[in-house]
């Protein structure tokens, strides 16, 4: 399908309408209610958009893990409230510790293993 962007909108933000509209409808359809903890495995466009649908649903605990150190910190700046190194080991045992038990809805946006 093609669409005509208005001309108010440019390229770079209709090019981002797609992946928007994909990490805002995982959100809407994993229920996520406010004050729920989420784990986002993957830091690139995808996982970032989850973050900030995530943040805008009202999750108060938003850990996000990723491989690229640029990418965690840009997750950090967005409102991650905890960046996790994709290369460490204990990356389970971290999530369960930091949530008291785990998150009560966990995104996949890596695209590839983390290992």
């Amino acid at each position: 399908m093609v669409h005509v962007l208005p001309e108010n909108v440019s390229f770079e933000e209709g090019a981002l309408v797609e992946p928007t509209a994909v990490s805002f409808y995982a959100v809407r359809e994993s229920k996520l209610k406010p004050g729920d903890s989420v784990a986002i495995f993957g830091a690139g466009p995808i996982g970032l958009l989850t973050l900030l649908s995530a943040k805008a649903a009202g999750a108060a605990q938003i850990i996000v893990v990723d491989l690229s150190k640029e990418r965690l910190e840009k997750a950090k700046e967005l409102g991650a409230t905890t960046i996790i190194d994709g290369m460490r080991d204990d990356i389970v045992e971290t999530i369960l510790q930091l949530t008291n038990g785990g998150v009560s809805v966990a995104y996949e946006c890596a695209g590839h293993s983390l290992r």
